[in-house]
């Protein structure tokens, strides 16, 4: 998965909204919201206030790769129990 804060700033961009708007909304000044879209993962409180602001459940993005994963995973114990 592409880094969240990669994400954060696209969605951003595409709603054509401000650095500066988007650092007022969240409580952040402008040089910490730079670090944000650099981010790997970030805080969930923070991201569920980004959320709410650029009206995008960025949750649903975890969700997806968690069960992306918990599949592969519950797919490897059937190999493996088949296996033996």
């Amino acid at each position: 998965m592409e880094p969240i804060g990669h994400l954060i700033r696209r969605k951003l961009d595409e709603q054509g909204r401000t650095v500066k708007e988007f650092a007022e909304a969240i409580g952040f000044r402008r040089s910490n919201v730079y670090r944000i879209f650099n981010q790997q993962s970030i805080d969930t409180e923070l991201l569920l206030a980004i959320s709410v602001y650029l009206h995008y459940d960025f949750f649903s993005l975890y969700a997806r790769r968690y069960r992306e994963a918990a599949g592969r995973c519950l797919k490897d114990e059937t190999r493996l129990t088949n296996e033996t």
